[in-house]
């Protein structure tokens, strides 16, 4: 410690200006706001993203009221003063991360002074101050060995800092992808894939939670994608200052999810001049290759620069950054099969033989008539024509199994990310700031005229854009208020190739509503893919945030609220085209999907053989299980979510710190704007009632527009509340260790992709299947025979009242009451500070999730054992009886005749078959919020930050997770048994007998 002149400096404080924002006229260009911000400053703001407190006293303890406490950003020079309260506490809430020097004055005594204190983003940390007697031109100078701890509220906390973020070799350069080094964090599946998030976006389990149940912020403003509540686009490293990762019993300000908090805050400028250039090359030539596999062939380019500086000295300050990204590179080379010149001859034995296959020789039937074809021989003339002129657009084959040679699907990548910020101190009282941030990315797709399996891919061009503005007013020495306005828009434009073909180029004879698409699965082969619809998925979203810190006393109080608006506007063509279904059931069972056994004496190339199918078979015949075709899927979904919250930080003792606040978070059901989608009443469908909007509609099935339905289809959770406590002790009072313990309740929210699935239910998308019964569906007329009486398409865009409903249609549907899942968390950690800058934590963290949404099968299948032999034959466990026979002396249960054996078709034969019966992702389904989670964990961590010379950050995390899905889309029925599923909705005894035991993973 030394002592010299100390001249005072009288310090300013924060203030942020809100600007609004309408979506209704979003489509104005962010670079006008912008514009308007730069030249108003009043429009601008810097982000509070940190806090610091604590107490003065002397050194006998006794508090000091009346000191002037001083804190100064070392970069810019922003100082904040507030006077110590009557009990000695002081606090400066809301304050921009950096690195800052503390100094605090009083009457009688030497100048306190201590330097290196770093803020951090979503950092509350506690300094006391002990004054010494002495002159106030005096000076004690201390200087910050390293980070301090986390004393003043009990959740988990990492933070990532810039140095980290630049210097690792980030794969893509995603800071997300660094998440992981929080703890207590892991990769998940894919929620991101498709149109469901932008290219970049993330869905990571953190603590146990799912993949969407993270809550993301930039800037302290909503940096959410509320199509499946994954994150939005985030800048690129370089232009981020801080992210960090929070969990398990958070504070009542945050609450949108429950999983986890991941705060980003971008770079700003300073009074210094400062700026950077760089070029990240991936090059295969200089890449090694892998074990077991080829050379990949990734040439990949990203570079760009960063500068900021200020505008006035200590007043005005700006940032920009840009980035490019250029990347080719080929998928992992992969084959196909395809029909070889002997099969298009007539001639299947070499393909069912060794080596193409491991067992004894495989006998085939004919899937047109049933018949045995002798050492697997069929004459071409059973062949279909639409399946033999789509061959020349497929690759040859190059053995007598039909394999392809191998071939890679080239994958070409644009992205250019531009980002500014302007940060202002307008006066003592009043800060401002704003950032612009857009990225666009641009993948293409491809057609080649002699082998379509290369549309596999589809092509997207998506932007994102945020803007982010706000506003700090320091209204008083004890109360600040801080407002966040953001808006965000990602549009997505997918779609095939502008060259290609459709199912009426190989001479189909069905309605095709676009030029390019032609989904054909189960051959062997797949052109096209589900994804590569054409589409349009666009989000829009505004929001405002509140929050107020009020200091009385030892309470510090902050209290506040978010309100966000939210949109998607999807336009899919989806199943439009059709979806073109083989397997190799025709073959290998005939075209009753019936033939059990091989006559005696049979041989395959001299061999007994064993009963088995071909797809290539059932290809060329043109035998398809099934088609499926749809109207677009179509949707304005709209939702507000609002919440307020407040919450008391008692500073009970210069040890003990006591948090507790509570959160009131509304549930609103996203809804579609023009009312589109359906509900689903088993009392109405047992009792034959139809709806009035509707009248040919199936039992049971009502629409908006119907007496007392909403326009969401279910219940909204108005008075939601949950608590929040948290307790930090420092034993010593030294800050140099502390324990902590806290729990929470935390909603979650409903993501806007689960609500467009019941838009998509007749008459609005109407996919309709076509199954095959006692013959193949025909690949040039698919909707001849099978389940549908015919062909259903072209539809209207607005359904008339008196629109006509087809059998096998796929109606996914929310229970009249859908609670909101809820995650109840609780967590106990001890935090040490070890000499030369080095901390150690332990965390022991838990939760327990409820109303976790799944899908469960609106009309399950049901077994029958045994074998019809009259009417009444053939019964469930639950004794409905079979009414449609299968065949004297058949199986009673076939693939054949599942749609016969579907809950509501033996239930009501008249109204049932229109509900399309089974499992999987086409299958008509009920929502359910009947799953749940427990999750247990601890994560120790040792890290050594805020040094010229190194940084070291490590972490061990041991948990286990027991659920019933992760990452569960609701629309896609689930095959597992849940125990508390209502018995007044289902009926429970064949629903049982139709599910499988639970499983845990």
């Amino acid at each position: 410690m030394t002592t010299k002149n100390l001249e005072s400096n009288q310090g300013k404080s924060l203030f942020r200006q809100a600007c609004s924002v309408d979506s209704r006229c979003f489509g104005v260009p962010f670079a006008l706001a912008l514009f308007l911000l730069t030249t108003t400053i009043a429009s601008a703001q810097i982000s509070g993203t940190a806090s610091i407190q604590g107490i003065v006293t002397d050194s006998t303890g006794a508090v000091i009221p009346g000191a002037q406490v001083t804190i100064t950003n070392d970069a810019t020079q922003v100082k904040h003063v507030v006077p110590s309260g009557r009990d000695g506490l002081y606090s400066f809430p809301n304050i921009d991360i950096g690195t800052y020097t503390l100094t605090v004055t009083a009457a009688g005594f030497k100048t306190y002074d201590q330097q290196r204190i770093i803020l951090e983003v979503g950092s509350s940390i506690g300094i006391n101050v002990s004054l010494t007697v002495g002159a106030t031109t005096e000076q004690v100078e201390v200087t910050s060995s390293g980070m301090a701890l986390q004393t003043e509220d009990a959740s988990f906390k990492q933070t990532i800092d810039q140095t980290t973020l630049t210097e690792l070799p980030l794969n893509g350069r995603n800071i997300t992808s660094l998440i992981q080094l929080s703890g207590a964090s892991v990769p998940s599946s894919g929620l991101t894939q498709g149109n469901k998030g932008f290219f970049s976006s993330v869905s990571p389990q953190i603590a146990g939670g799912q993949g969407n149940q993270t809550d993301y912020r930039l800037d302290g403003g909503d940096n959410n994608d509320y199509e499946s509540n994954t994150s939005f686009a985030f800048p690129f490293p370089d232009a981020v200052a801080q992210f960090s990762v929070e969990t398990a019993a958070m504070g009542a300000q945050t609450g949108l999810h429950p999983a986890g908090v991941v705060n980003v805050v971008t770079r700003s400028g300073s009074n210094s001049w400062h700026g950077s250039a760089f070029d990240f090359i991936r090059n295969n030539y200089i890449n090694a290759k892998a074990f077991f596999s080829d050379k990949d062939s990734l040439h990949q380019n990203e570079y760009g620069g960063t500068f900021g500086g200020r505008v006035i000295r200590d007043k005005l300050f700006f940032f920009g950054g840009y980035q490019r990204l250029s990347s080719s590179a080929g998928s992992n080379a992969i084959t196909a099969r395809v029909p070889t010149a002997a099969m298009l001859a007539g001639n299947f034995v070499a393909s069912e033989i060794s080596p193409c296959i491991t067992t004894a020789p495989v006998q085939l039937f004919n899937p047109i008539n049933g018949a045995l074809l002798p050492n697997d021989a069929i004459s071409p003339s059973f062949f279909n024509s639409s399946a033999l002129a789509l061959l020349p657009f497929l690759p040859p084959a190059i053995d007598a199994c039909g394999n392809t040679a191998k071939f890679s699907i080239p994958v070409f990548q644009t992205e250019n990310q531009f980002i500014t910020r302007i940060d202002s101190t307008l006066t003592s009282k009043h800060s401002v700031y704003g950032r612009f941030f857009r990225d666009g990315y641009v993948t293409p797709a491809l057609y080649n005229p002699t082998n379509i399996l290369v549309t596999a891919n589809p092509g997207n061009t998506e932007v994102a854009q945020s803007l982010t503005l706000g506003e700090t007013w320091t209204v008083s020495s004890t109360l600040v208020n801080t407002v966040h306005l953001t808006g965000t828009r990602r549009t997505n434009t997918r779609g095939p190739a502008d060259q290609g073909l459709n199912a009426t180029t190989v001479g189909i004879n069905v309605y095709q509503p676009y030029a390019i698409g032609f989904r054909v699965q189960g051959p062997g082969f797949t052109p096209y893919c589900s994804t590569c619809a054409k589409g349009t998925f666009n989000v829009n979203s505004w929001s405002i945030i509140d929050d107020a810190n009020k200091v009385i006393g030892k309470h510090q109080l902050v209290f506040g609220g978010e309100f966000i608006r939210a949109q998607l506007n999807v336009n899919n063509s989806f199943s439009s085209n059709g979806t073109f279904n083989f397997s190799n059931v025709f073959s290998q069972k005939g075209p009753a999907q019936n033939i059990t056994s091989i006559p005696a004496g049979t041989l395959v190339n001299g061999v007994a053989p064993i009963q088995g199918g071909q797809s290539l078979l059932d290809f060329l015949t043109g035998s398809m299980t099934s088609f499926s075709q749809s109207k677009p899927q179509q949707n304005a979904m709209r939702a507000p979510i609002p919440s307020l919250y407040i919450q008391d930080t008692y500073h009970a003792t210069k040890q003990l710190v006591i948090s507790a606040g509570i959160r009131w978070s509304a549930q609103f059901t996203p809804y579609d704007y023009f009312g589109r989608g359906s509900s689903f009443d088993y009392g109405a469908f047992n009792a034959n009632q139809h709806s009035t909007r509707f009248p040919n509609a199936p039992a049971g099935s009502t629409f908006y527009g119907d007496p007392g339905l909403p326009k969401n289809f279910t219940k909204n959770y108005i008075w939601q509340f949950t608590p929040r406590l948290g307790i930090t002790f420092d034993p010593v009072g030294d800050g140099k260790t502390v324990f902590r313990a806290g729990a929470g309740l935390v909603f979650d929210e409903t993501n806007f992709f689960a609500s467009t699935e019941t838009t998509q239910n007749a008459p609005f998308a109407t996919l309709t299947t076509n199954t095959a019964t006692t013959a193949p569906i025909n690949f040039t007329n698919p909707w001849v025979g099978g389940t549908a009486p015919g062909n259903p398409f072209p539809q209207p865009f607005v359904p008339p009242t008196n629109q006509v409903f087809s059998p096998g249609g796929q109606f996914i549907v929310y229970p009249k009451e859908f609670p909101t899942p809820y995650v109840l968390q609780w967590t106990a950690s001890m935090q040490h500070e070890l000499p030369h800058g080095w901390q150690f934590q332990i965390d022991y963290i838990a939760n327990k999730t409820t109303h976790s949404p799944y899908g469960y099968p609106l009309s399950p299948v049901l077994y029958m054992p045994g074998t019809w032999t009259g009417a009444g034959s053939c019964t469930t466990l639950g004794g409905l009886v079979l009414l449609t026979s299968p065949g004297t002396g058949k199986l009673c249960s076939s693939t054949g005749n599942s749609q016969n054996r579907a809950l509501l078709t033996l239930q009501n034969p008249a109204q049932g078959p229109f509900y399309l019966g089974g499992g999987g992702g086409g299958a008509s389904t009920i929502m359910i919020a009947g799953g749940n989670a427990r999750y247990d964990g601890m994560v120790a961590n040792i890290q050594h930050r805020a040094s010229k010379s190194f940084t070291f950050l490590a972490n061990y995390t041991w948990s286990h997770c027991y659920d019933l899905l992760d990452n569960p889309e609701p629309s896609i029925p689930s095959r597992c048994r849940i125990p508390s599923m209502s018995k007044a909705t289902m009926q429970p005894a064949d629903l049982i007998a139709a599910a499988s035991s639970i499983r845990a993973s």
